[in-house]
C-alpha cells in the first residue's frame, strides 16, 4: 500500500492485537483525508481544513503515529495564524508521511 521505497513508519502501537484493527482503519483513511485536507485548501477552506487538521493531529496520536500528528498541528498552528501560504507545503509533507504509515511492518 506504501507508495514510496522509503521505510513504512509503523504506530507505536503496532505490536498491541487489541488495537491492531481500528490501526489498519485509520491508516486506510488516510488517502481520503489527505485528498481532503488538499482540496479544502485549494478551495480556500481554511475552517474545514483547520478543523480537519485538527481532527488529524489528534486520531494521528491516539493511533500511534505522533509525527503523523505533528504535521497536522503546526498546519493548524499556521492556519491560526493566518499563514494560509504554508498549507500546501504542509499538507504535501502530511500526504508523504501518511503514505508510509502503516499498521504492519511488511508490504
Amino acid at each position: 500500500m506504501c507508495a514510496t521505497t522509503e521505510k513504512p513508519i509503523l504506530s507505536e502501537f503496532a505490536s498491541d492485537p487489541e488495537m491492531r484493527e481500528l490501526i489498519e482503519h485509520f491508516v486506510g483513511v488516510l488517502p481520503e483525508r489527505s485528498a481532503a485536507m488538499q482540496e479544502r485548501c485549494s478551495q480556500g477552506e481554511w475552517s474545514a481544513l483547520r478543523r480537519l487538521a485538527h481532527q488529524m493531529c489528534g486520531a494521528a496520536d491516539g493511533y500511534g503515529f505522533p509525527t503523523l500528528g505533528s504535521i497536522a498541528k503546526e498546519l493548524q498552528r499556521e492556519i491560526d495564524a493566518g499563514n494560509h501560504h504554508q498549507a500546501p507545503a504542509l499538507i504535501q509533507q502530511f500526504t508523504n508521511m501518511a503514505n508510509r504509515c502503516s499498521a504492519e511492518g511488511s508490504h
